[in-house]
């Protein structure tokens, strides 16, 4: 079995084998400042139909992969405008 994840920017998910995946944004004092669990979704930078500042965010992506496996990843995003 093969998966593969790729984050663009604009925070889109890409991959293949996916059944379904949750992806959340945090601001650096914890808050989820964006989710989705619309696989076809992403981030588009903004918070309350608002551009973002610049910043350094965190984000979780909680992915299933066709076969039930629950795969998560995190990291951080530098986001410059």
């Amino acid at each position: 079995m093969r998966l593969a994840i790729i984050l663009l920017l604009l925070f889109n998910v890409v991959g293949y084998n996916l059944q379904s995946a949750e992806l959340s944004i945090f601001d650096k004092w914890g808050t989820m400042i964006y989710f989705t669990d619309d696989i076809n979704r992403g981030w588009d930078g903004e918070h309350k139909s608002n551009p973002a500042k610049s910043d350094t965010y965190i984000w979780k992506l909680n992915v299933i992969d066709r076969f039930g496996e629950v795969h998560d990843y995190k990291g951080h995003i530098l986001l410059l405008r």
